[in-house]
């Protein structure tokens, strides 16, 4: 399990994912930041952002829920249609019918086809409104095209109350700037850790644009762990850049040794 919120208006949508994996056998649980949970789509017209909550391996039928997605989405061309999006992920149902038991798995969307915002679900388990059923063999696509801000829960959906989503909305209506209302989604995010073992208290936000801009950030990483989302290094592999190191700038090195900015 993990935690998303979507976050939607007319100038920008949110959305964020953490990085907990929790084995479905056991119950123990681990936090990965290789698993990056939040993946950029921008393609002409239209644009997006997907989180992946539930199943994140199942060998031999998935073997990474995440880099399935990156190369599902990478097939899509830079002029293809919107309904390429939902149709290209709706393919995991091809894997899912083949794994011997129901297992949860969903996509948490939000974006843009041209200048109007959209939310959009793509589950076995549950709805757009967070309500939860038993998982099924079978993805259902759930799309909404919010009129107003809205401000929606996927993944453990009671670690969040309901003040704290009242709290995001004023922000957007306010049209607070973009990086104060990604810190307020990774607060958010810590306070759900504090009150749920799903929630990871590290997690990555985003925002999108009508125009096609975007920005994904982590948030709570130790400036001495590694940590490059999974579509940032596919991109530079694709280039033919592999083989990387942490490197810090004069600067960076001076404010590490002693604090000071």
């Amino acid at each position: 399990m993990t935690l998303n919120l979507m976050a939607t208006s007319r100038n920008a949508v949110y959305l964020s994912g953490d990085f907990r994996l929790t084995r479905e056998d056991t119950g123990a649980f681990t936090d990965n930041l290789d698993t990056q949970k939040l993946i950029p789509v921008i393609r002409l017209g239209w644009g997006a952002l997907i989180a992946v909550t539930g199943i994140a391996s199942f060998p031999p039928h998935i073997r990474d829920t995440v880099s399935w997605v990156l190369a599902k989405v990478n097939t899509i061309p830079m002029d293809g249609s919107f309904g390429s999006l939902p149709n290209a992920l709706l393919e995991a149902n091809a894997w899912l019918r083949k794994i011997p038991r129901e297992v949860p798995l969903a996509f948490s969307i939000v974006g843009f086809v041209g200048r109007r915002p959209f939310i959009m679900a793509i589950s076995n388990f549950s709805d757009l409104n967070g309500h939860m059923g038993r998982p099924s063999r079978q993805l259902r696509l759930f799309q909404h095209r919010p009129k107003h801000i809205e401000v929606r829960v996927a993944g453990d959906i009671d670690a969040i109350r309901s003040e704290e989503k009242e709290d995001l909305k004023r922000l957007l209506q306010q049209n607070a700037d973009r990086q104060l209302i990604l810190e307020n989604l990774a607060e958010l995010n810590v306070r759900a850790s504090q009150r749920s073992r799903l929630i990871s208290p590290e997690c990555v936000t985003g925002y999108l644009l009508s125009s096609g801009l975007a920005e994904i950030g982590p948030h709570g990483i130790q400036d001495d762990e590694e940590y490059l989302p999974g579509f940032v290094i596919s991109d530079f592999v694709k280039n033919g850049v592999a083989g990387f190191s942490i490197k810090y700038d004069e600067t960076e090195r001076d404010y590490l040794r002693d604090g000071s900015g």
